[in-house]
Parts: structure tokens; sequence; C-alpha cells
């Protein structure tokens, strides 16, 4: 079993002062934690490295936290537990839904969280299966999207383009004049813009269609779209 100072844990909070001061109550208690002010910041930190626990604000201001829930409980082993402000039963119960393992309202005993860490972290581990969790991953030789839980999606040329040019952002918004370059090559403003959005599109409905959930390629107002989560091209 691991000790507590191997359990890997992220903090998502955008209050600076209780985040800091969740950091160091938990470092107290022999957890050492990654915070995070931002969803965006949230999905740069599960790119780089996992994580045993994720404790995730609901009201944050780039992102609803319970996205953050459902994609920690989509993608990876890691116990997820919602510390929040918003008490209401329906919030509760959508929190539950996404996949939260527990619940906890602010203001929070930091005596209460660590022991929820711990029991937790053990359970998630208990039933994790072996070998290491990847995110998605890319084919060259064959153009396929391989999610987290082995399933395939085959891509046509310009859908693997598409992805590629998203992987290579690391998770950051990719404009749409850049992914248009990648994917098309040149055009004008409007046709450019019309048509990379069909193409969004018509990926994000056959994938829906065919596994009955949303591929994490999230619109980005103003600016373009980015993959959500860890993507590699293998």
């Amino acid at each position: 079993m691991h000790s507590m100072e191997q359990t890997r844990i992220i903090l998502v909070e955008d209050d600076t002062d209780l985040r800091e001061s969740l950091m160091e109550a938990l470092a107290i208690h022999g957890y050492p934690v990654t915070g995070v002010g931002t969803g965006l910041a949230f999905y740069r930190e599960l790119g780089r490295k996992e994580f045993d626990v994720a404790i995730i604000d609901l009201g944050l201001p780039d992102l609803d936290g319970h996205e953050l829930v459902e994609f920690v409980r989509r993608n990876s082993a890691a116990g997820v537990i919602v510390v929040t402000a918003r008490g209401e039963v329906a919030e509760r119960v959508k929190g539950y839904v996404s996949g939260a393992d527990l619940y906890l309202t602010k203001p929070v005993d930091v005596a209460e969280l660590a022991a929820a860490i711990a029991g937790i972290a053990a359970r998630r581990r208990a039933s994790a299966p072996s070998g290491k969790i990847d995110g998605w991953r890319l084919t060259q030789d064959s153009w396929r999207l391989i999610a987290p839980d082995s399933s395939e999606c085959q891509l046509s040329q310009r859908e693997f383009r598409l992805l590629g040019a998203l992987a290579a952002g690391g998770g950051l918004p990719v404009s749409r004049d850049l992914l248009y370059q990648q994917v098309y090559g040149g055009g004008d403003a409007v046709t450019s813009s019309s048509t990379l959005d069909s193409l969004v599109s018509r990926l994000r409905s056959r994938y829906r269609d065919l596994y009955g959930r949303q591929l994490p390629l999230q619109t980005v107002a103003g600016s373009g779209y980015r993959f959500v989560g860890l993507l590699s091209v293998i």
C-alpha cells in the first residue's frame, strides 16, 4: 500500500487564500498537494502527471466543475472529492451523478477531508486495473483515435490532421485559422471557418453515435478548439 506521501492529489480552487490554506493544512496531515486556480490549469496538470485523488470546486471562473468531475471519472482511476459552497440537494445529487465519490460543502473540516482522501485513494487503488492508464492516443499508421478505455474510432485523413493539430496544442486552444491550415491548406476566413466547423460537427456526431458519449473536443468562444485532456500521437 502507498504511503500518504505517495498519494498524489490535485486541488482546483479559484479562491487563492482558500486554496493555499487547504494545501498547507493537508501538507500538515502528510499530503502534498498540487494546487491550481482554473479548469484549464487543472487539465494541463492532468496531462502532465497522474493523480490518485482530485479535489474539485464547482464554482470556477472558466469551466463548470461538473465537467471536470465527469472528465476525471471517464479518463482516470482517480478518486473525486467535490468541495463547494453549493449545498443544495439538487447540486449534491448532480455532483454524485457526475461521478464524485464524496461531496463536501464549505467550510470543510480538514481532518475529515484528509480521512476521506485516505479512504478513497485506498479504494481506488484496490479497484484499478494493473498497469498505467493512458490518455487518448492517435495512431499515425492507421488514423485511429484510441480512448483511455481502449475503444477505437477510425478517422478520415482530415479528422486525423485536425486531432493531430489539437494534440500539438497540448490542451490549449488552437485557432480556427491554424487548424484550417493544418487540415486543408489556405482559404478565405469565412469559408475556412464554416468548413472547419462542419468537420468538427461531423466528427463529434459520429463519435457520439458510435459510443454514446461526447468526444472531449471543446469549442473555445472567440478562438477555436481544444482537446480536453492528454492526447498523444503514437
